[in-house]
C-alpha cells in the first residue's frame, strides 16, 4: 500500500510541473501552460431582451493573453458591437481565463472581465462572464462556442445580453 501512494504521489508530481517548451506527446495538448500566449477572441449575434427588445447586435471581439500560471491567462480585450440600433460601441478593457479542466483536444474555461467604452455611445462600460469549451485542432489553434452573459452601463438605462458566441485562439 505503501508503494502504491508512493507512485500515484510521483505520478502527480511529474505531471503538475511540466517542462515550458517541451514537445507535446500528442496533438492533443494544449499550449495554455505558464508563459503561453493566446491570440484570439469571439463572434456573437444576438437579439435584445429589455431596453431595445427584438433589436439584434453582432459583437467582434480580439484579446491577447498571457498565461501567468498553468490554465491562468491575464490579458487585454477590444470589441466592438453594433446592430440594428444604429449604436456602434467600442470597448477596450482587462479580462482573466482560467481553464479549469482538459481532456485530450477538449478544455473548458470561464473567464470575464470589464471593457471601457472608447466612443462617444451611450455606453460607458461593459462587464462580461462566459463559461464555454475549446477544441484544440493543434496544440496552438482551438475554437468552440461559450455561453455568455453582458451588463452595460449605460449613460442612460442599464441593461444586460446573453447569448452563445463562437470563439477562436492561436495559442504559442
Amino acid at each position: 500500500m505503501k508503494k502504491l501512494f508512493s507512485v500515484i504521489g510521483l505520478s502527480a508530481a511529474l505531471t503538475a510541473l511540466p517542462a515550458h517548451g517541451a514537445t507535446a506527446p500528442d496533438a492533443g495538448t494544449a499550449n495554455i501552460l505558464r508563459r503561453d500566449w493566446n491570440i484570439g477572441g469571439f463572434f456573437n449575434w444576438t437579439r435584445n431582451s429589455g431596453r431595445a427588445a427584438g433589436a439584434s447586435e453582432t459583437a467582434l471581439s480580439t484579446a491577447i493573453e498571457y498565461f501567468v500560471l498553468n490554465g491562468l491567462s491575464a490579458g487585454l480585450a477590444l470589441g466592438v458591437e453594433g446592430g440594428s440600433t444604429q449604436e456602434t460601441i467600442a470597448a477596450l478593457g482587462p479580462g482573466l481565463s482560467w481553464y479549469f479542466w482538459r481532456d485530450g483536444r477538449l478544455a473548458a474555461n470561464a473567464g470575464g472581465g470589464v471593457r471601457f467604452g472608447l466612443t462617444d455611445a451611450t455606453v460607458n462600460s461593459i462587464a462580461e462572464a462566459q463559461l464555454g469549451v475549446r477544441y484544440f485542432a493543434t496544440p496552438s489553434v482551438a475554437f468552440g462556442p461559450s455561453f455568455f452573459f453582458r451588463h452595460f452601463d449605460s449613460r442612460f438605462t442599464d441593461y444586460g445580453r446573453y447569448g452563445v458566441a463562437v470563439n477562436f485562439g492561436v495559442f504559442l
